[in-house]
């Protein structure tokens, strides 16, 4: 413990008025810097050597803890920008209406007279069976129900988020569409389908065919005939 019973209060007063320039004749200072220079507590004899040293010691351990603060900072700001969650990835667009179920019409050689409709179902598309409608040469359209359909137990039912719970397709299928057809006959077919990779739904699309010769599968005239308009139309076009 350090003695200050042989120092007199003026004595102190004015050991702690001495600045630490006039102690050290070799660091060079300017007079300017030698009045504002830090004054420490002057002690004499070996207190005052003891008292210094503590006193710088606790100044160095000020700086550090600073300079480590300073580097703390930048440190804890990168880690909270690596921390934020990245933005989620937009969907893709959705497929034109024709890619994303392409179909084609024949006559069944195997039964003779009986129209088949083939239309493919892309991965992460669905099409609803209840929305399938046919005309034949102009008449009055009828539903899926008119025919026999073995393609039913392709069907699923699903919850979906415009009609509730109701039968889909989700995968490629083959329907009668029309019999007794004996000659060139124009068919026409209505049907709507839903994109949950794009979280879209498509209008319901109309397309027609010309169907004349057994075997030979027949594509939509639209798909056929593209017209200059269609090249700029959006992807869920009708």
């Amino acid at each position: 413990m350090l003695s200050f019973n042989r120092v007199a209060p003026m004595s102190l007063f004015r050991a702690l008025s001495v600045p630490v320039g006039a102690y050290s004749r070799n660091i060079s200072m300017t007079a300017f810097a030698r009045e504002r220079a830090l004054r420490l507590p002057l002690i004499v004899g070996a207190n005052a050597r003891v008292l210094r040293v503590v006193w710088l010691g606790l100044i160095s351990a000020a700086l550090l803890l600073a300079g480590a603060a300073s580097i703390a900072e930048p440190a804890a700001s990168s880690a909270a920008k690596t921390a934020v969650s990245p933005l989620p990835t937009p969907p893709p667009a959705p497929l034109p209406v024709d890619v994303a179920f392409p179909t084609v019409v024949y006559l069944d050689k195997a039964s003779p007279g009986t129209v088949r409709l083939k239309i493919d179902v892309q991965p992460g598309h669905y099409l609803y069976r209840d929305r399938f409608e046919f005309a034949r040469d102009g008449e009055r359209a009828y539903a899926l129900d008119k025919f026999k359909q073995p393609a039913d137990a392709q069907a699923k039912v699903k919850d979906d988020p415009n009609f509730g719970k109701v039968k889909v397709f989700e995968v490629p299928v083959t329907l009668t569409i029309a019999q007794n057809v004996r000659g060139a006959s124009k068919i026409t077919v209505m049907y709507q389908g839903c994109s949950e990779l794009a979280g879209v739904c498509y209008p319901p699309t109309k397309r027609t065919f010309d169907v004349k010769t057994a075997g030979v599968e027949v594509a939509a005239n639209e798909a056929l005939k593209p017209g200059l308009g269609s090249l700029f139309k959006k992807n869920v076009s009708q």
